[in-house]
């Protein structure tokens, strides 16, 4: 199965109809960064075969090679997209009001606390 595919069964199922996509650069990893081409990817799929689903995109913690690019690339994203995608770091975006902060991971600034100790995940 696709990862449209995949999405599209998901939220169906769910009843999902605004999705909020969190990209955190910072922070003590237990695996591989985020790289640039995934978060470009999953907003792609999202904004082209979903853009009724996709409600904001938040960015966080970019190292300065990405905000970089990112400034480069800027004047080039379609207004409608631009509108979608919000830049913040840490507490940032409960502060704002994009989320609400007991349903957004501490690591990203909000209060929920997610255990993964003693659970296995099967592929």
């Amino acid at each position: 199965m696709s990862v449209p595919e995949s999405l599209e069964t998901s939220c169906s199922k769910l009843n999902f109809r605004n999705v909020l996509v969190v990209f955190n650069f910072g922070g003590k990893r237990k695996g591989p960064p985020t790289s640039v081409a995934a978060a470009r990817e999953t907003l792609h799929i999202l904004g082209e075969y979903y853009p009724e689903l996709l409600g904001h995109a938040i960015i966080q913690e970019m190292p300065w090679v990405i905000r970089a690019f990112v400034t480069i690339m800027w004047p080039f994203v379609d207004p409608h997209t631009k509108s979608k995608i919000k830049f913040y770091s840490g507490e940032e975006a409960v502060a704002a009001g994009e989320v609400q902060g007991d349903s957004f991971l501490k690591e990203c600034g909000g209060s929920l606390a997610v255990s993964t100790a003693g659970t296995a995940w099967r592929a």
